[in-house]
């Protein structure tokens, strides 16, 4: 049943339709849930670092989707920390929008196709390959540290001035 609520999703009708609600409409509501509403109260009632991850947790649980869960708290730990660093929810809903972009431009628009990943098949279960893992981890990875790098170096002058 989730593999047919996806594909839905990604191949329905009306691409512009998906791109919409995917893109746009799924990281409104939800970052303005989770990191606005969820991260914010608990910011206020608990420290930092258990704030990020019950707010993480929540947001994978969420999803409802075993396949989604871990990569949902990890990214839910990195919005997390970029709304506690930059106190903005801009950085969240830009990094979910381009997160849900991907899979809609690569697999809705161009037909991007691989086995184990976007091709099911009803009789064999097979895990999306493992390159596959290892070029998302290389991007969070860097991503990460690139970001690290530019709020240190914004949020630091702006410290400095202020």
């Amino acid at each position: 049943s989730f593999t047919k609520l996806m594909s839905d999703i990604l191949g329905g009708a009306s691409l512009w339709a998906t791109f919409v609600t995917v893109v746009v409409i799924a990281p409104l509501t939800e970052e303005f849930f989770f990191r606005g509403l969820v991260l914010r109260g608990f910011l206020d009632n608990y420290g930092v670092g258990k704030a990020i991850f019950v707010s993480a947790l929540l947001f994978g649980l969420l999803h409802l989707n075993p396949w989604q869960f871990a990569g949902a708290i990890i990214l839910g730990l990195v919005f997390g920390w970029w709304y506690v660093r930059t106190a903005s929810l801009w950085p969240c809903l830009i990094g979910h929008a381009v997160n849900n972009a991907i899979p809609v431009i690569l697999i809705g628009l161009l037909k991007w196709s691989v086995p184990g990943y976007t091709e099911s098949s009803s009789t064999v279960v097979r895990l999306h390959p493992l390159w596959l893992d290892a070029v998302g981890l290389a991007v969070v990875a860097l991503g990460t540290w690139t970001l690290w790098r530019l709020f240190d170096e914004y949020y630091g002058r702006k410290a400095e001035a202020g």
